[in-house]
């Protein structure tokens, strides 16, 4: 019913550094604990209210420790992007 997917976080994104507050040393310090939401799909024929905020908010509390079992970190921070001229970037 819904697909997710996640990889490690682009290296330079301006706007996500400042808004976090990061300098340079910063950045490349804690880079990798953030993860990038890079696929999310929930099949177009099943309506349910509310299950793209659900499925989103059930992945979010696992993925660090599953990160964490992986690759031996955690992740802190989730980021995603949106097509905004293709979808409203809403659940």
């Amino acid at each position: 019913m819904a697909c997710l997917a996640w990889s490690s976080a682009p290296r330079h994104l301006g706007p996500r550094d400042r808004f976090i507050g990061w300098s340079a040393v910063q950045r490349r310090a804690h880079l990798h604990l953030l993860a990038y939401n890079t696929r999310y799909l929930i099949v177009p024929w099943l309506r349910v209210p509310g299950l793209a905020s659900h499925v989103l908010a059930a992945v979010a509390r696992v993925v660090s420790a599953d990160w964490q079992r992986l690759y031996r970190h955690p992740i802190y921070l989730l980021e995603t992007f949106i097509e905004p001229q293709r979808f409203g970037g809403t659940c």
